[in-house]
């Protein structure tokens, strides 16, 4: 009878552990994985700059008289890409969470898991601060070059025209600073819960087996 109980119990951890178990080359392609991500969101950076400086030569008067339509046009053109290339970035860091989570909540990275304390017990400046921190002062770039047109140039930017941009200048350090400084503990939390369900769901099909 102890013994096969014993055996029983020893079954059900078997299959306990099974389920978080994953192939070596499942492991090394995860981990691929996240380490093209981070230097994808690196590359947004570099790109975020770049054509900053393209647009930026190619809209900036080279005379007195300055083409208010190119100009405008341009400066909420570039608003539009700085957000859409940050927003790409945003959601890779958090496709990014969804592999981390599963390697921690699977025990297959003790670096994963290490950095996790790290994170949720001190207080670090991250690459997605620095990125936030890039893309806002591109934006204020935009935004203080208008400004200083208007005083060095002849503009005729009318009272619709500072209108539209002061409002799309706040709405883009608004959402920036919102979405990259905010704390992700909620959502990778949910992360954890999901797989750790999936995990639960995978237990249950075994003990069913």
């Amino acid at each position: 009878m102890g013994i096969s109980m014993l055996c029983t119990m020893i079954r059900i951890k078997l299959q306990i552990m099974s389920t978080k178990q994953i192939s070596t080359e499942d492991v090394r392609k995860l981990h691929t994985e996240v380490n093209q991500i981070v230097n994808q969101r690196y590359l947004l950076s570099t790109l975020a700059i770049t054509i900053f400086g393209v647009i930026g030569a190619w809209i900036f008067p080279k005379t007195k008289n300055v083409e208010v339509g190119l100009f405008f046009g341009g400066t909420l053109l570039l608003y539009a890409i700085l957000f859409i290339l940050f927003l790409y970035s945003f959601y890779l860091k958090r496709y990014l969470r969804v592999i981390t989570t599963y390697l921690q909540e699977s025990d297959n990275s003790v670096w994963e898991n290490d950095w996790k304390v790290f994170r949720n017990k001190y207080k670090y400046l991250g690459y997605t601060r620095y990125q936030s921190i890039i893309f806002l002062l591109l934006g204020l770039m935009l935004l203080i070059s208008n400004v200083l047109l208007s005083y060095f140039y002849t503009t005729s930017y009318s009272s619709t025209h500072w209108i539209i941009l002061l409002l799309t200048s706040f709405s883009y350090v608004v959402a920036i600073g919102f979405l990259g400084f905010k704390d992700q503990k909620g959502y990778e939390a949910r992360i954890s819960t999901n797989w750790k369900k999936i995990f639960a769901a995978k237990q249950n099909n075994n003990h069913c087996a």
